[in-house]
């Protein structure tokens, strides 16, 4: 009898510890199921992101053409934004043109032009040439947008652009506020495509800058 209880005691520690041990795979599991769909979770997210950014960038470029499909010409273009809020369309605010239409028919930002609503966090400048697209010897109209490591990244896998092993290539953006009229010659501050030859005839790039910042181009006109 005494045989038969320490056998069925150490049957029952048994299964204790087979229990104890199930629980802590099962723990282990759920944890690293956490991990994964956290880390699935930030990569649908930073998906979502570049596909949004790319959106607006491919509606700026569409207004573009269809104002110069409806006559106007490329130094007629207004990013015009009253910058200081006054009211008056002016040298004081922000891309303003001296040569668009006072009807506003060239305006990006206004009903009576492209009537899309503006954003401060893009850039737009006539000072990076793109190595391939265009003649290469005038810069190309540019919108940019600052953003951060992961976003820039899916945005070059996105566009077929190839990424560095962890980080995203490094090249410079001229990111002069342009005021005045595109249509002028211009200096080209910036060649895109001379430090990371992978930009080359893109007409969207992100890149590090040289101040460790991040920026998508997406080219609005080539020259």
């Amino acid at each position: 009898m005494i045989q038969k209880q320490k056998l069925q005691s150490g049957n029952a520690l048994w299964f204790v510890l087979i229990a104890i041990a199930l629980m802590g795979g099962l723990t282990v599991m759920l944890s690293r199921s956490s991990g994964t769909s956290e880390e699935t979770g930030e990569y649908e997210q930073n998906q979502i992101s570049a596909a949004e950014v790319m959106r607006i960038g491919e509606g700026l470029k569409i207004a573009v053409e269809n104002l110069r499909a409806r006559g106007c010409s490329e130094n007629t273009i207004s990013f015009w934004h009253d910058s200081d809020g006054n009211g008056t369309e002016d040298g004081s605010d922000d891309y303003y043109n001296a040569d668009a239409p006072t009807d506003h028919s060239c305006h990006v930002f206004e009903p009576e032009g492209a009537g899309l609503t503006y954003e401060s966090s893009w850039i737009f400048t006539g000072e990076s040439l793109v190595l391939g697209l265009g003649s290469d010897t005038r810069t190309e109209l540019v919108a940019i947008f600052e953003t951060d490591i992961d976003v820039c990244m899916q945005l070059n896998d996105l566009v077929s652009v190839s990424n560095d092993a962890s980080d995203a290539p490094a090249e410079d953006f001229d990111m002069t506020v342009f005021t005045g009229s595109f249509g002028t010659t211009y200096t080209n501050a910036y060649t895109i495509g001379n430090t990371s030859s992978q930009f080359e005839e893109k007409f969207q790039t992100c890149s590090k800058s040289g101040g460790g910042n991040y920026y998508y181009a997406h080219v609005l006109s080539e020259r």
